[in-house]
């Protein structure tokens, strides 16, 4: 669709995004890709994660590396990679909301309820005026929370797919109100 409307392929696009927002470490890979750039860390999947992959007819050896499987399978909405610093910086764009018309940055906020808090275009609406997403591709895992009102960011990366719950004790201890997300 983003191909269509641009006439350039979603990857240039995306990148260009990020390019523009000063993330000098982040991008979309063609889908024909396979591992991540360097310096990335080796990716891999856990027990748990091995059965749902299983489910979805995905095998891989559970704790595996998994670092030069295609990124592709997220497609344009989570092959995406970053690294932490420019995570970061990102999520204090609210996700990007600085960037967009003030209408279709509050659009992006109209959520609706969904398990784990609301829901809006790409943005969950968490308690306590928390906004974040979770992402993953196969071996890896992000969290990202933004709080607007103090300007507080969270962010986790983990290089094991099923372990971004690990993340849970630091976020709580930082800022107890996010322990509604992880309990969902």
């Amino acid at each position: 669709m983003l191909t269509a409307l641009t006439g350039e392929p979603v990857e240039d696009v995306l990148t260009g995004v990020a390019e523009d927002a000063g993330l000098e470490n982040t991008a979309l890979q063609p889908v024909d890709a396979f591992g991540l750039p360097e310096p990335a860390s080796a990716g891999y999947v856990n027990e748990y994660a091995v059965i749902g992959l299983q489910i979805e007819g995905v095998d891989v050896e559970p704790l595996g590396d998994v670092s030069d499987y295609t990124a592709s399978w997220g497609g344009s909405g989570g092959s995406m990679y970053s690294a932490v610093e420019d995570l970061g910086q990102w999520t204090a764009t609210g996700f990007g909301n600085a960037f967009l018309p003030s209408d279709l940055a509050a659009a992006r906020l109209d959520s609706k309820p969904i398990d784990v808090g609301d829901y809006g275009l790409g943005v969950l609406t968490l308690d306590g005026g928390w906004y974040g997403h979770p992402g993953e591709i196969l071996g890896w895992e992000s969290i990202a929370f933004y709080q607007p009102d103090t300007g507080a960011i969270f962010v986790a990366l983990v290089n094991e797919s099923g372990s971004l719950l690990l993340t849970a004790e630091a976020a709580v201890a930082a800022f107890p109100d996010l322990a509604a997300f992880y309990e969902g």
